[in-house]
């Protein structure tokens, strides 16, 4: 082997190795162990005991818990006057910002 080609492959190595032990660590063929909190939790473990129940009174998260038989009804009526004033772009805090009209 030539010196020259021997000083090649060593340049070569040399670039390629960061490359080589980062895709080590990214597809965990090294392993780093580090806490996260969710070791931390109370309901982590899949062989613990079921939640406790919300308080009572609490506000489910997903929406109502038990569906009810009819729909609710709209407690506002429908109002024409106050839907147009509501679409009244006067009354809109920031105005709309026209398309250019000269050529580009």
């Amino acid at each position: 082997m030539s010196p020259r080609l021997r000083r090649g492959l060593i340049i070569i190595g040399l670039v390629l190795s960061p490359f080589v032990v980062c895709l080590l660590f990214t597809y965990q063929i090294i392993r780093v162990r580090f806490p996260t909190d969710m070791a931390d939790q109370l309901s982590v473990g899949y062989q613990e005991g079921p939640r406790l129940l919300p308080p009572e009174g609490a506000v489910p998260l997903q929406g109502q818990a038990v569906i009810p038989e009819e729909f609710p009804a709209n407690p506002v009526a429908a109002d024409r006057d106050l839907a147009a004033a509501r679409d009244d772009p006067l009354q809109h805090p920031l105005p709309a910002v026209p398309w250019p009209t000269g050529a580009w």
